[in-house]
């Protein structure tokens, strides 16, 4: 089981999914920028960008244990699509990467999505609001 857009909180068995809504240049994502995390410890990933372009995924040998918290994430601004647009852009200058917010269910195009007085990155990183 994989996250659908903004949802949070599944058990994956072996594999996370990203879905990108256009198509990743496979010769841009590596082992240095896209990856996984359990409870904030990188670990080893096997990644694969699907023949669709649209998909990387990322599989555990081993799986994941009971009640891991597991976070994908990219790194850098390196990651791109076919015409050579860097993905991990920050468009609404909110502080969160386009991808983390469609990724988070949030707005990439709006630096507060729910209207509220916070900005989207202290919505998700509240301890670093003053």
């Amino acid at each position: 089981m994989s996250p659908n857009i903004g949802e949070r909180f599944v058990s994956p068995t072996r594999q996370v999914r990203i879905e990108f809504n256009g198509e990743i240049n496979p010769a841009s994502v590596t082992q240095q920028n896209v990856g996984l995390a359990i409870n904030e410890v990188p670990i080893p990933s096997n990644i694969k960008v699907l023949p669709s372009g649209r998909v990387i995924t990322l599989d555990v040998d081993d799986g994941f244990a009971p009640g891991a918290v597991i976070q994908a994430f990219i790194l850098e601004d390196t990651l791109q699509d076919m015409n050579g647009n860097l993905v991990d852009v920050d468009s609404d200058g909110d502080g969160l990467y386009d991808l983390m917010e469609w990724i988070l269910g949030l707005n990439p195009d709006d630096e507060n999505t729910d209207g509220d007085v916070t900005n989207d990155f202290f919505f998700i990183y509240p301890e670093l609001q003053l």
